[in-house]
């Protein structure tokens, strides 16, 4: 992909190049909520810490994405 950028011109490869960007932090965005509510769900029965050592993430990150679900 980042091959076809060596071959277009400068302002094409530029606006190429962000429109990636831009589409991907999209998508993060979705999967990121994805996860918030997963774990907001799994929170109705479990700990924060049993849901962060089952994934091998600090407890505080667990909170920290909780409150992502709740935004």
């Amino acid at each position: 992909m980042t091959e076809k950028l060596a071959t277009l011109p400068i302002a094409d490869a530029d606006r190429h190049a962000r429109e990636q960007i831009e589409y991907h932090r999209e998508q993060m965005a979705v999967w990121r909520r994805a996860r918030a509510h997963r774990m907001a769900a799994e929170r109705e029965t479990r700990s924060v810490e049993d849901i962060a050592a089952e994934l091998g993430i600090s407890t505080a990150t667990v909170y920290e994405v909780l409150r992502a679900a709740k935004s």
